[in-house]
């Protein structure tokens, strides 16, 4: 949940602890998109891969892309000892980068 409340459901899809975690994001309306994480070993530090796929349109790509792109930043901040930055103001600032990265 973040400051503004926002409250969303899913069913677990796969698990392997704590290697992995993908999970049906139920939306308002249409099918579920799937989110993944996976986690990997290198050395004292680990790689976070998220993989957000089955999303219906670019619109909703860009939507994503710029909201968690927030999230890992905000989580960043958090391990990093920092305060944590307004989501939604930097989930704004980033939708305008992946409107002109992603393809049209």
């Amino acid at each position: 949940m973040n400051e503004t409340g926002f409250n969303s459901t899913g069913t677990i899809l796969k698990v392997d602890p704590p290697r992995l975690l993908s999970f049906a994001w139920h939306e308002e309306e249409g099918p579920p998109s799937v989110v993944t994480f996976e986690l990997e070993p290198r050395g004292t530090e680990v790689l976070l891969t998220l993989t957000h796929s089955e999303l219906r349109d670019r619109a909703m790509m860009v939507d994503v892309s710029g909201g968690w792109h927030s999230h890992l930043a905000q989580l960043v901040d958090e391990l990093a000892g920092r305060p944590r930055g307004p989501f939604w103001g930097r989930h704004a600032e980033l939708e305008g980068v992946y409107e002109k990265r992603l393809p049209a």
